[in-house]
């Protein structure tokens, strides 16, 4: 899924395999301006992670996926983690 990443603050992710729902692919850049040195850096990095706290469950994403209302198809991971965040 392509999302829009604004800034240069990278995620890396050392917990268990089922937490990290969804990484940078080997070719991240679609479109726009990156540096070589962070090209280089993102792939395989997290962009949404999934842990329990306490009673409850977070589900983290590295990226602003309503910047703007923009983009519609990150708007789902968004509604899917708020409505059923419960079930895992």
């Amino acid at each position: 899924m392509a999302l829009f990443h604004q800034g240069s603050t990278l995620y890396s992710f050392t917990g268990s395999p089922g937490q990290l729902i969804g990484s940078y692919s080997m070719n991240p850049l679609m479109s726009g301006y990156i540096s070589e040195e962070k090209l280089a850096q993102l792939p395989g990095l997290a962009s949404v992670i999934a842990t329990g706290e306490g009673r409850g469950n977070v589900i983290a994403f590295m990226e602003r996926l309503n910047f703007r209302a923009y983009w519609y198809g990150s708007q789902r991971l968004f509604f899917n983690s708020i409505f059923f965040g419960r079930s895992f």
